[in-house]
């Protein structure tokens, strides 16, 4: 709040109604010129607040964002796994495939499915060979 006692203190002791009337404008003018700033501030006041709004807006909307992302990092990350748990069931044991190469290295063309079905033919030839 202004200090105003100077124009109150010069329109209490003035005599004369030109002094009477400096006094009052003296006052109004120092009362105007508070209700201007005090206007001022507020219109500063309200521009911040709508830029704070702005600001919390965007935020939230990252925060939307970044919330998606990670959902679907999330998802991505179960497909991940689940594609390591099926493929730890699709690699074959370590001793077939060793079973195979000798296999392999034998001469034999079958693949180890068909090894273990004995009875059936594991490529054209072998068909061929049996019906022959």
């Amino acid at each position: 709040m202004p200090n105003i006692e100077k124009e109150i203190h010069d329109f209490q002791t003035a005599e004369l109604g030109e002094e009477v009337r400096g006094s009052l404008v003296a006052l109004a003018r120092k009362l105007n010129d508070v209700v201007e700033q005090g206007v001022a501030q507020a219109a500063s006041l309200q521009q911040s607040i709508a830029t704070a709004n702005q600001k919390i807006q965007s935020l939230q909307t990252l925060s939307g964002q970044a919330q998606a992302i990670k959902d679907h990092v999330d998802e991505v990350n179960e497909e991940i796994d689940a594609k390591l748990v099926n493929a730890s069931n699709v690699v074959p044991d370590v001793t077939a495939l060793k079973q195979w190469r000798a296999a392999i290295e034998d001469g034999d063309t079958r693949v180890p499915y068909a090894k273990a079905q004995a009875d059936q033919p594991t490529s054209l030839v072998d068909a061929m060979n049996e019906e022959g």
